[in-house]
């Protein structure tokens, strides 16, 4: 069998709604849950919380009083 993927293992846990909703059918390496997230995956995610930060800047300034007719 192939190796289990972090992401796949959270989306198939983050499903159940309870501890006791979950199954593990077979073993695995526990340092799936326990290890960080590559460096990559971090720098992504400041990329987009950057992009995220300078779209409501952006957005900020587009704002204006409303008039309604």
């Amino acid at each position: 069998m192939g190796q289990v993927m972090p992401f796949s293992a959270y989306v198939a846990l983050s499903r159940s709604r309870s501890r006791h909703g979950i199954r593990l059918l077979r073993d695995f390496d526990e340092c799936l849950f326990t290890q960080h997230p590559s460096e990559h995956l971090h720098r992504e995610d400041a990329r987009l919380e950057d992009l995220d930060s300078q779209t409501r800047k952006q957005w900020e300034g587009f704002k204006g009083p409303t008039s309604h007719q």
